[in-house]
């Protein structure tokens, strides 16, 4: 799945928004800030895998702590990429 930033970014901003439960979440809002942990870590690494089919390493999640660094990473992923 290719996306463009705006659109990978609003993806991810969904996502973080359902499994963090903060409805008012931004693109750079901390994860930490928000009651992130190692298990909704867990989950949004599942959810990306399953909605970009890119294989992240959960400690990601804690090294690019907003929506707004994480979709920048995933730009530059292609689903081919995955295993590499």
């Amino acid at each position: 799945m290719t996306m463009d930033l705006a659109t990978t970014e609003q993806t991810l901003l969904d996502v973080w928004r359902d499994v963090l439960g903060v409805p008012e979440l931004t693109p750079d809002s901390d994860f930490f800030d928000e009651g992130g942990h190692s298990l909704t870590a867990m989950k949004i690494v599942s959810r990306v895998r399953r909605i970009f089919g890119v294989e992240l390493d959960p400690g990601v999640v804690f090294g690019e702590p907003t929506v707004r660094r994480m979709s920048r990473l995933l730009v530059g992923h292609r689903p081919a990429d995955a295993t590499s």
